[in-house]
């Protein structure tokens, strides 16, 4: 599949830090290439690869897993969710990321309780 073969030829032939345009067998067709190689790369920005990932720590990922996790021993009521998800004194955000799970179907939220999907 052509899709697959641009990714095989991405991790090993036209990597970011090194690309290997003598062993590319579609260089011809680079306008990259052709072009001499000018700055900036077009790797640069492309489909959110080159920029690194946000921090873990604190993120609102972490506090979904930490609901998640936390769900998974039983039903957390309303006024314990933001402790739960480990931001004790940020019960507007917790609510917002919750939701966002609710949103996902992750989640079930009623009754100010917040369990798993049965």
């Amino acid at each position: 599949d052509w899709g697959q073969a641009v990714f095989d030829l991405g991790a090993t032939v036209c990597t970011k830090r090194s690309p290997s345009c003598e062993r590319c067998p579609i260089v011809e067709q680079c306008a990259w290439a052709r072009a001499g190689h000018p700055d900036p790369d077009p790797i640069e920005g492309s489909a959110g690869i080159s920029a690194p990932q946000s921090r873990f720590e604190g993120s609102d990922r972490q506090g979904r897993g930490r609901l998640v996790a936390r769900l998974r021993t039983g039903t957390i009521a309303e006024e314990d969710l933001a402790a739960a998800m480990g931001w004790p004194d940020q019960a507007d955000r917790a609510i917002r990321v919750a939701e966002s799970l609710v949103a996902d179907g992750l989640v079930v939220h009623g009754d100010g309780r917040w369990t798993l999907p049965h």
